[in-house]
């Protein structure tokens, strides 16, 4: 979709060039740094303030109002807002109520990261499966997940791949950035 198709073509600009800024720190800093994490929690705190305000105005994360690229970037912001459970909760919120009637319009697997992000940090157990921790092995472990038997049906209708799946690639991932895995999900 192009930035002529969208409601909010300036603020889906905006959006992206915050997804660049999120993602530069995460992809080039050194965790072994504590300059790197304060740096993202810098960009975070200042993206979180924004989106508030960006949310004020477009009301839906929709594809509509902003592309799926940009729902895309409203998600990641929310996932990433540390423990801003307020916000995350009113993204998921959104998310969902843009999503209701059709997937399509809006960035919908995003809502099972979020879903279980809220649910871990309320200290309830992870539906799809999709956060993990740093084990005292240095292995990546997933946070605990109800009802694991039938995880794979219920991320299969967020369009997320089976679990064994992704579990695979966040011990690669950790393996190959030697990144804690809490900075891979976050």
């Amino acid at each position: 979709m192009s930035t002529n198709q969208v409601k909010f073509p300036l603020i889906r600009e905006e959006l992206l060039k915050m997804y660049e800024k999120d993602q530069y720190v995460r992809i080039h800093g050194d965790f072994n740094q504590p300059s790197t994490s304060l740096g993202m929690a810098k960009v975070d705190l200042k993206h979180q303030k924004r989106l508030v305000k960006i949310l004020d105005i477009i009301k839906t994360p929709s594809v509509k109002n902003i592309g799926l690229d940009g729902a895309e970037v409203v998600w990641i912001i929310a996932q990433h807002a540390g423990f801003n459970l307020s916000l995350m909760k009113q993204v998921q919120d959104l998310m969902e109520k843009c999503t209701s009637k059709d997937v399509k319009n809006g960035y919908y697997r995003g809502i099972a990261y979020l879903t279980d992000r809220i649910n871990v940090m309320e200290g309830n157990n992870q539906v799809y499966g999709t956060q993990f921790w740093a084990s005292p092995n240095g292995v990546p472990e997933p946070y605990p997940i109800v009802d694991f038997e039938n995880i794979d049906e219920r991320r299969s209708k967020f369009g997320l791949e089976p679990f064994n799946e992704y579990k695979k690639y966040v011990v690669e991932a950790s393996e190959l950035t030697k990144r804690p895995v809490y900075h891979i999900v976050y």
